[in-house]
């Protein structure tokens, strides 16, 4: 695998690929802060810079994942 640390502190500009055309590749990325509250950029290919803010919330998740019951079988 592969670890890259990038930080809006340098001004990081960074594009994901898939780096195989013949299989799955897994991209963890992890923040420092509420992602659906910060303010993020994308870019067209000619360059142009469009402002975001995605909104992102997993409270509705969270709140599933403790009210269902669990299924299946655990081993430990």
């Amino acid at each position: 695998g592969q670890v890259e640390a990038l930080s809006p502190h340098s001004n990081d500009v960074h594009q994901v690929s898939n780096a195989f055309d013949d299989q799955v590749s897994i991209s963890i990325h992890v923040y420092g802060a509420d992602i659906g509250t910060v303010k993020r950029a994308v870019y067209d290919l000619d360059g142009s810079e469009k402002l975001f803010i995605s909104g992102y919330s997993n409270a509705a998740a969270i709140t599933r994942a403790h009210q269902d019951p669990p299924t299946g079988s655990y081993t430990r």
